[in-house]
């Protein structure tokens, strides 16, 4: 199930990014920027607790340290990193995403 949602979340993203033609309107302010910025980092700071036990409980043991070759370790973990960083970076994009286009949106109307 969760394969489900992360590639459903990759492609709703990727969508988003590449067809939304209103990145520009998000920050047209100083403060707005920084209010964006806040929103970004509040997002992946929760993110990345919602995923830190997951994370934890990948670290692995002395024994299979001990049992593999450096090069395999080396690749192990270097894909878990590139993996988990897009997994964060996908989850985070999609939420700010979903809170700015219909702020956006009202910002525009109000206007």
């Amino acid at each position: 199930m969760t394969m489900v949602i992360n590639g459903g979340l990759i492609v709703m993203t990727t969508t988003l990014i590449m067809n939304y033609n209103y990145f520009d309107d998000w920050a047209t302010t100083k403060r707005q920027a920084w209010q964006l910025v806040g929103v970004i980092t509040m997002l992946a700071v929760l993110n990345i607790a919602l995923v830190w036990p997951q994370l934890a409980s990948q670290i692995p043991s002395t024994q299979f340290l001990n049992q593999h070759a450096g090069a395999y370790l080396a690749g192990n973990v270097s894909g878990k990193l590139v993996g988990d960083f897009l997994h964060l970076f996908i989850w985070t994009a999609a939420a700010v995403m979903a809170i700015e286009i219909p702020l956006n949106r009202a910002r525009k109307t109000s206007d």
